[in-house]
């Protein structure tokens, strides 16, 4: 094996597992701090970059193109845009967003050179066993620092720094996948999953992210293990009387059962969840923006931070670390605000054949990275996602697993088909 093919190889685990583990402070990191730092992640791309040149001098390139259209037009779209429109750094970061579609590449070729995705699952567990313990020595220990803030302003709900969403979204799906063929560690998986989201982090729109996949990929799984699927829900419902309870003895920490269950219903209920009611207030102003304005309904606003986002948000320094401004909280706006309908079309474009490519054929791989993928497609509805790396670097890697494994079933089933026919 070629040393720069070793290197990408450990390069990338490593990546996943410090990103899984720690999150914002890994990615956040400054390899080398300057005023446009080097990065855990642009590291990585630079690596597979290496790689790829390497590969096609050595006269062994891999396709980027075949299917992937969407994504590239997807990032030479808002290239264009940012050379046209970048005013100040955090355009640079901004744009960000758009150029870490390469992560799906990144993604694709890792799994493209490994003969299954076991060791992926198996660090997963163990990335997110790791975080779950961080996660509750933090919450009776805060003086550990492994929290953004002990508390955010909305009641009863901790961002924490370790732990990532995506990780936790895959080992939910992972174990399903373990469910169905009778492992019975799998709820233990599953509880604690459910704890996390339920008790850590409360986010409303992580859960309806679990929920959604289920709906579109589990109508088959459903009908042939029912009772499976039963024992799943009376945990999952154990798990959050667990909680509840738990809570209610921790009254003073802010996260308590009536904190829960009204984070749960607050939003609809009118007046009674200010964070969601500013959240719809700030897409309905920038919808409306964007209709207002043809230039901006076809181009986008381009990337550089706009009186829209200033009205909505808090000022500072503007840099590729620190942001000067709330995020839109959703992706989706985000990209229809920066780049337009034809960017929005593109990205709705990449989801859509996301979900095609892992919905159309029984495996579970597929299928589970498919749930995953889907799962941050709808976190990204409602939250920062594809703006950062720590969240987006999920997105894009789901999407290069699922093209990987369509890509290996293929040639198994091309190969089989040829078999049987020299067999004949």
């Amino acid at each position: 094996m070629p040393f720069s093919q070793r290197l990408f190889r450990r390069a990338f685990i490593l990546y996943f597992v410090f990103l899984g583990i720690l999150n914002v402070s890994f990615a956040k990191f400054p390899l080398v701090p300057t005023a446009i730092p080097l990065l855990p992640t642009e590291t990585l791309i630079g690596i597979w970059g290496i790689y790829r040149i390497t590969s096609f001098l050595s006269g062994s390139p891999q396709p980027l193109v075949q299917g992937r259209i969407a994504s590239w037009a997807f990032w030479g779209w808002a290239s264009v845009l940012f050379a046209t429109s970048f005013r100040d750094l955090y355009g640079l970061r901004q744009y960000m967003a758009f150029a870490y579609v390469v992560l799906s590449f990144v993604s694709y070729d890792y799994f493209q050179q490994i003969e299954d995705f076991e060791l992926v699952h198996k660090l997963t567990k163990v990335i997110c066993a790791i975080a779950f313990f961080l996660t509750v020595i933090n919450f009776f220990f805060p003086g550990m620092k492994l929290a953004q803030a002990d508390q955010t302003s909305t009641y009863g709900v901790y961002y924490n720094s370790v732990g990532a969403y995506g990780a936790f979204f895959l080992l939910f799906f992972l174990s399903i996948k373990d469910l169905m063929i009778g492992r019975k560690f799998a709820y233990l998986w599953i509880a604690m999953v459910t704890i996390w989201l339920l008790f850590f982090a409360l986010h409303r729109s992580a859960i309806l992210a679990l929920v959604i996949p289920l709906l579109i990929y589990g109508r088959g799984m459903l009908l042939q293990n029912v009772q499976r699927f039963a024992r799943m829900f009376l945990l999952l419902a154990f798990a959050f009387l667990a909680v509840n309870i738990t809570a209610s003895f921790l009254g003073g920490s802010g996260t308590t059962e009536s904190g829960i269950v009204n984070r749960l219903t607050s939003i609809l209920h009118p007046g009674g969840d200010p964070n969601a009611e500013w959240r719809m207030h700030y897409w309905s102003e920038t919808i409306s923006e964007v209709f207002s304005e043809p230039k901006i309904e076809i181009l986008g606003s381009g990337f550089w931070v706009t009186p829209l986002e200033t009205k909505n948000s808090r000022l500072g320094e503007a840099t590729v670390l620190d942001a000067p401004i709330k995020g839109f909280h959703s992706s989706f706006v985000f990209v229809l605000y920066k780049t337009g309908f034809v960017g929005l079309l593109l990205l709705l474009t990449i989801v859509t054949q996301g979900i095609w490519r892992s919905v159309r054929t029984i495996d579970f791989d597929l299928n589970v990275y498919g749930m995953a993928f889907v799962s941050v497609a709808i976190f990204a509805m409602f939250n920062v996602v594809l703006e950062n790396p720590y969240n987006g670097f999920y997105f894009w890697f789901f999407l290069g697993a699922i093209y990987a494994k369509n890509e290996k079933l293929f040639q198994a089933y091309s190969n089989q088909y040829i078999e049987s026919a020299w067999a004949q």
